[in-house]
C-alpha cells in the first residue's frame, strides 16, 4: 500500500512570492540609483569645490599682482608733483610710471587669455608688425625695469628675419613679457638674452611660418615644483616659496595653453644653477608687401567717438603724434553731424557706446555717406575701425562689417598705422 501525498501551492501566495521578489528587485535597484546619485552628486560637490579653489586662486594672483603696480602709480604721481621743478627726475618718473601702467595691462591680458584658454576661445588676430619697431617697444618696455632692478634685456634679432610680418602682435607680446617678466622677478642673474629668427619647416605638413623666440636667464633654475605651474598653476605646497610669489603659475600655465590652442609650441628647460630658458614658437605669415605704404598723414581727417574722455584725449593726442586732424566726440548724434560737416577719411568708433553699440553707429554713418555721396557729384571713401576691449570674436555682429578694422584696446598707434597702410 503507497501513501501519496500532493500539495498545490495557492496561486495566491505564488503571486505574493513573485511581488515579494519584484519588491527586493525593485528595493535594489533604487538604492543603487542612490547610490550612484550619492557618488555623482560628491563628484559633482568636489568638483564645485576645486572650481571654487581654482576661480579664488586665480582673484587671489590677480589681487596680488595688480596691488603692486597701482601702488606704484599712485606713489610715482606724487612724486611727479613734486618733481615739476626738477625737469631731468620727470623722465625717470614717467618711465616708471609707464612701466606700472603695462604691468597692469599685462594682468588683463593674463586674465582674458587665462579665461579663453579655459574655454578653449583663443583665436589669433593677425596685422602687419614692423618687427625693428616691435623689438624696439619692448627695450623702451624694460628699460625703466633695468634703471631700477640693475638688470639688463639683450635681444638680437636674426638678419634673415624680413622688416614686416603678419602675427598677431598684442598675444606675441604678452608672450614675452610674460616670459621676461618672470626671468627678471625670479632670477639671480643679472642679464635676460633674447634670440629671435624664423622656422621654417621644409618637409612638414603644416607650411606655416613660425617666429621663433628663444629667452634666457642665469640664475638657479626653476624646481621641479615651479615647473608644474605649466600644467597646474595653482597647484603648490602651502610651505613653498611658489605659493608666496602669485602670478608666475598664471603666466607660465596661460602661455602653454595659448600656444597650444593658436598652434604654436613652447618649451622650457631648466637646471638648477645654470638658469631657464624657454623656446616659443608663434604662427605668422610673411607679409607680401616689402615696406609699408607711405600716407601723408598730415592730410588724414580723423574722427573719434567714444563715451570715455580719458580716451577720447589719449587717442587725440597719439593721433596728433602722427599729424593727423582729429574731431571728437563723445556723442552719436554728435558724431553724425561732425561727419557731414567734416567729412573725416578715418572714423574710429568705441564698440560700447551709450546710447547704441559701435557697429549700429557705423551703419548708420554708412547710410549718411551714401546719401550724401548719391546727392554730389563728389566722391568720399571713409575707412571705419572698431575699437573694443575684447576679442573680435567676443562680437558676432562683427561678421557681418567685413570693411570694418577690428582693434583691441588700448589703442595702439603701431597697430593702427599698420592696419591703415593696407591697402583695400
Amino acid at each position: 500500500m503507497s501513501l501519496q501525498v500532493q500539495y498545490q501551492v495557492p496561486q495566491k501566495e505564488v503571486i505574493e512570492l513573485i511581488v515579494i521578489i519584484l519588491l527586493i528587485a525593485a528595493l535594489g535597484i533604487v538604492l543603487s540609483f542612490l547610490l550612484y546619485f550619492k557618488s555623482k552628486n560628491q563628484q559633482i560637490v568636489e568638483q564645485i569645490k576645486l572650481d571654487n579653489r581654482a576661480k579664488l586662486a586665480v582673484l587671489s594672483s590677480i589681487n596680488h599682482e595688480i596691488r603692486t603696480p597701482i601702488n606704484a602709480i599712485l606713489g610715482y604721481s606724487r612724486m611727479l608733483k613734486k618733481a615739476l621743478s626738477q625737469p631731468q627726475e620727470l623722465d625717470k618718473i614717467v618711465d616708471k610710471m609707464a612701466w606700472s601702467a603695462n604691468l597692469l595691462y599685462s594682468v588683463a591680458e593674463n586674465t582674458l587669455n587665462y579665461s579663453k584658454a579655459e574655454a578653449g576661445q583663443l583665436k589669433l588676430n593677425l596685422h602687419s608688425v614692423n618687427l625693428h619697431e616691435y623689438v624696439g617697444n619692448i627695450q623702451d618696455y624694460y628699460r625703466a625695469f633695468s634703471a631700477t632692478s640693475g638688470k639688463r634685456l639683450h635681444i638680437v634679432v636674426n638678419e634673415s628675419l624680413p622688416q614686416f610680418i603678419e602675427l598677431d602682435g598684442t598675444k606675441l607680446f604678452q608672450l614675452m613679457t610674460n616670459i621676461i617678466n618672470n626671468a627678471f622677478k625670479y632670477s639671480t642673474g643679472s642679464e635676460v638674452h633674447c634670440y629671435m629668427d624664423l622656422h621654417l619647416k621644409a618637409n612638414a605638413k603644416d607650411h606655416r611660418p613660425m617666429l621663433r623666440v628663444l629667452i634666457r636667464d642665469f640664475g638657479d633654475g626653476m624646481s621641479k615644483e615651479a615647473l608644474r605651474a605649466l600644467v597646474d598653476p595653482f597647484m603648490h605646497a602651502a610651505n613653498s616659496p611658489i605659493a608666496a610669489t602669485s602670478g608666475m603659475g598664471l603666466g607660465l600655465y596661460t602661455c602653454n595653453r595659448l600656444l597650444e590652442q593658436i598652434g604654436g609650441r613652447f618649451r622650457l628647460r631648466s637646471q638648477k644653477g645654470k638658469g631657464t630658458t624657454v623656446l616659443l614658437h608663434f604662427p605668422c605669415q610673411l607679409s607680401a608687401a616689402k615696406e609699408r605704404l607711405t600716407l601723408q598723414y598730415d592730410q588724414q581727417k580723423v574722427l573719434i567717438i567714444d563715451d570715455n574722455l580719458f580716451n577720447l584725449e589719449i587717442c587725440r593726442a597719439m593721433l596728433e603724434h602722427y599729424h593727423f586732424q582729429t574731431f571728437s566726440t563723445d556723442n552719436t548724434e554728435q558724431a553724425l553731424k561732425m561727419l557731414v560737416n567734416h567729412l573725416p577719411q578715418i572714423v574710429i568708433v568705441d564698440y560700447r557706446l551709450q546710447e547704441m553699440n559701435g557697429l549700429q553707429l557705423v551703419r548708420q554713418m554708412q547710410q549718411v555717406l551714401q546719401n550724401l555721396v548719391s546727392d554730389s557729384p563728389i566722391e568720399h571713401h571713409c575707412r571705419f575701425f572698431l575699437l573694443s576691449a575684447n576679442d573680435c570674436d567676443d562680437i558676432p555682429e562683427l561678421a557681418s562689417f567685413p570693411e570694418v578694422h577690428f582693434m583691441q584696446k588700448p589703442f595702439s598707434a603701431e597697430v593702427f598705422l599698420s592696419k591703415l597702410a593696407v591697402k583695400e
